[in-house]
């Protein structure tokens, strides 16, 4: 080690040698270039800076809110309980009306939440456009597929159903007779199919939605 460290030094040492024999040949006005090139160089604080570059941490992008709270797990986990709660709701709305037993306050409550429910999934939808875009709807993939599906529950089962025709009714004077409720009523069950957004995307049901999917590839290559 000791005479590596000698013939570096040797080198060096001829090294400068040879830049200032090579100064004595130079006209004044290339040798001045040649020393302020030199201080530059000593005090430039870039090269501080470019030197402690690769020491320095890599820098972390910062994520926006909104696009951190739409890809937690707490905002997927709210939506897929308010899922099932819809579910429920819709689930004793319609036993209410195969065998009424309930009073007029609690059907007024159920139409309210209704309502509630139509509101917080157009927003949920609203947010998810905002961040993923509008491509992450388009259904050219397994998972975009079923993006697409549950935006057409959410536009057409709630905001279509719940909301715009009503409205046309009611603007147009015809009224909303028990068989046209009942109808939109079984319209709305589609909504139900969202139950599978949830099998698939809680942890507590992910298990129990691989063991399907496994069970029918397995009966599809048995009967192929």
């Amino acid at each position: 080690p000791g005479t590596e460290a000698s013939v570096a030094e040797s080198d060096r040492s001829r090294a400068a040698q040879r830049r200032t024999t090579a100064t004595l040949f130079l006209p004044p006005e290339e040798l001045k270039k040649l020393e302020n090139a030199a201080n530059n160089e000593a005090v430039d604080p870039a090269n501080d800076a470019d030197a402690g570059a690769d020491d320095a941490p890599p820098i972390r992008k910062k994520v926006p809110l909104l696009r951190r709270i739409v890809m937690s797990q707490a905002f997927e986990s709210v939506f897929c309980m308010g899922i099932l709660l819809n579910c429920t709701t819709m689930g004793v709305e319609a036993h209410q009306q195969v065998r009424p037993s309930f009073s007029e306050d609690f059907v007024r409550l159920l139409g309210i939440l209704e309502h509630v429910f139509t509101a917080a999934f157009t927003i949920e939808f609203c947010l998810r456009l905002k961040v993923y875009g509008y491509e992450e709807y388009i259904p050219t993939s397994s998972e975009r597929r079923s993006n697409f599906m549950d935006a057409c529950l959410v536009l057409f089962t709630g905001i279509l159903f719940t909301w715009i025709i009503p409205l046309v009714t009611w603007w147009a004077g015809t009224g909303t007779d028990g068989e046209f409720l009942q109808m939109l009523s079984v319209l709305r069950a589609a909504r139900l199919a969202r139950l599978i957004r949830v099998v698939q995307r809680v942890p507590v049901f992910r298990e129990a939605w691989m063991l399907v999917r496994g069970l029918s590839d397995s009966a599809r290559t048995l009967f192929w």
